[in-house]
């Protein structure tokens, strides 16, 4: 029988009262274990807050990626020996390989054409040189891919403190080598966006004086110019199936979104209220923009809202994205919906997200913190590449529908 004593520490059945190691040992670990406990069950309850606290519940240990989850499936990753920068210039290619703007890594000024094969292997690999005059440099790069057509858009300038835009440069991209470049536009908008519209053209958009879209050939030659209002800047392009156009572009105080036929004709407009955004073409004839009406923590929020091809608008949905330094997300359409990448509402975080075709929220994932993911879709998928920020090498994940 275990008296009184024994529960102190001693053993009652014997007359000196020594200290008994065996139920000192027993009662030492009941109450760490009592310890244990309770510091659990602070640690749930605080985690749980937090959780409460987060928006969209996005916790620290989603770091997979997205492997395993939405309506695609990983095809290969792959590292690269090169790298491509925080905001990289490449085209997904309709037969699923990759074109990437690529250079060897710091102090290392060489850019190369880079060409990834649909199996993960650097196929071609060219000098990337334009043929400028002595006085221009190179201030933007663009590139997309239209049919089997690939272009890369070079937009120059020359000055010091003030520069002038020069001349718009053309360069078909070709699998053994650069074909002719041609001067495409002189002295006026500085044009920073290419985009195909899948029958081996391609369209062009620039700002600072006025906002203007040009129709490119497969070869550079001038289709069509249009020109809009002086006031609108920083236009983003998306072309339909049909050959429609939406051009987003930033006014005083609103998001302009405007949607053209083929022959760059005004069919209709909106107005976004809000400060930045950027936007894919739908298969149903319309569109969907991302968009956020500020930045940092209380103004950075992104919204998601769709057009259909009347230009009638949806509601706008808040995501688990947000805008902390400017307009760091993009967009693709899935056979779901949309997937969008961008960072996240804590600072250095990176988010993916997919939405169905009503704009609902299908999935959330947290991607490797304080490394930029971008999105290149093609036909039946799309690519994530991240550069490292190592200087050593670049991820390259293929995934298809």
């Amino acid at each position: 029988m275990v008296g009184t004593a024994a529960s102190a520490g001693y053993d009652s059945n014997i007359m000196s009262l020594r200290p008994v190691k065996a139920h000192s040992t027993h009662v030492g670990m009941l109450s760490l274990i009592l310890l244990l406990c309770l510091a659990f069950t602070s640690l749930l309850t605080r985690q749980t807050s937090v959780l409460a606290q987060t928006p969209f519940g996005l916790t620290a240990n989603d770091t997979q990626g997205i492997s395993g989850v939405g309506s695609f499936k990983l095809q290969w990753r792959q590292p690269f020996p090169f790298q491509i920068g925080v905001e990289p210039i490449g085209s997904a290619s309709d037969d699923g390989s990759l074109w990437l703007i690529t250079d060897p890594g710091p102090g290392r000024p060489e850019r190369y054409v880079t060409h990834i094969s649909q199996t993960g292997q650097i196929s071609a690999k060219y000098d990337l040189a334009f043929p400028l005059k002595p006085s221009e440099l190179v201030s933007y790069l663009s590139m997309s891919n239209s049919g089997t057509s690939v272009a890369l858009l070079a937009s120059t300038v020359s000055g010091g403190a003030k520069q002038i835009v020069e001349s718009l440069l053309f360069l078909p991209v070709l699998r053994d080598g650069p074909g002719p470049t041609r001067r495409v536009a002189g002295r006026g908008p500085q044009f920073s966006t290419l985009n195909g519209n899948g029958k081996g053209q391609f369209i062009s958009a620039g700002d600072e004086g006025p906002l203007t879209l040009l129709k490119l050939g497969a070869d550079g030659s001038l289709i069509w110019r249009r020109s809009f209002s002086k006031d609108l800047v920083r236009p983003t392009v998306a072309v339909g199936a049909t050959g429609n156009i939406f051009l987003l572009s930033q006014g005083k105080s609103y998001l302009s979104l405007q949607k053209l036929d083929e022959t760059g004709r005004l069919l209709s407009s909106q107005q976004i209220s809000a400060k930045q955004g950027t936007l894919i073409a739908d298969a149903n004839g319309g569109c969907t923009v991302l968009f956020s009406r500020g930045t940092g923590a209380k103004e950075g929020r992104v919204y998601l809202t769709s057009f259909d091809r009347t230009m009638h608008r949806s509601d706008d949905v808040e995501t688990p994205l947000h805008a902390w330094v400017g307009q760091t997300y993009e967009v693709i359409s899935t056979p779901q919906g949309h997937l969008a990448i961008g960072e996240g509402p804590e600072e250095g975080q990176q988010v993916a997200v997919e939405f169905n075709g009503s704009s609902k929220l299908l999935w959330q994932r947290e991607m490797p913190r304080n490394l930029t993911s971008n999105l290149m879709s093609f036909t039946t998928g799309f690519y994530v590449v991240t550069d490292t920020n190592e200087g050593t090498e670049t991820i390259v994940e293929k995934y298809g529908y």
